[in-house]
């Protein structure tokens, strides 16, 4: 067979398997067309179920293929929660802690470039949020306990910030224009 021709014959077969058919037009026994039902007639690769009103495991070992089975209604089988708590990944229902107390206030910066701390020590169970004073006419940087123009975050007048942090007093301040500042509001 020549280059050309089997060059050919590969891509007939591929064209015949991306349409789902064979040479005479028939479907492959792999693809199914879609239910009677459905007016589009698209074919597809079908992901079979089987019929199975009472879930019973039908593999015989771990590692072995089965497939996914259904309900008299069509309804795929699945393990429910237990009873009780659940701790689904990361998030433990069980136990969320609703805050006690809300904290509030007002921090200007005294002196643009000398970050000041955003408040003193509180213990908070959420977070705070930070927002800039609308009428700042230049930058708030909020950051860590070396917070400044080339690291901080950068909040302009009426912009503002979610951080879920432990302690009001871990967070610094600091401001291009002295005397200009902030809001918050934390729990």
């Amino acid at each position: 067979m020549a280059f050309a021709d089997f060059v050919k014959h590969y891509q007939t077969q591929l064209a015949m398997l991306l349409a789902g058919t064979d040479e005479s037009g028939a479907n492959l026994p792999l693809v199914k067309s879609e239910d009677a039902a459905h007016a589009s007639g698209d074919k597809g690769v079908m992901a079979l179920a089987v019929r199975t009103d009472t879930a019973a495991a039908r593999a015989g070992t771990d590692g072995d293929y089965i497939p996914l089975i259904v309900d008299a209604s069509g309804r795929l089988h699945v393990a429910p929660l237990p009873a009780g708590s659940n701790n689904i990944g990361d998030v433990d229902i069980a136990t969320v802690t609703l805050p006690a107390a809300i904290y509030n206030g007002v921090k200007a910066v005294q002196t643009a470039t000398t970050r000041e701390a955003l408040a003193a020590s509180q213990a908070l169970t959420s977070g705070v949020q930070i927002r800039a004073h609308i009428a700042n006419t230049g930058t708030i940087y909020v950051g860590g306990a070396t917070v400044a123009a080339a690291n901080g975050y950068r909040l302009g007048g009426g912009e503002s910030v979610f951080l879920e942090i432990a302690n009001l007093a871990t967070i610094y301040l600091d401001a291009s224009v002295s005397g200009e500042g902030v809001s918050y509001i934390a729990s």
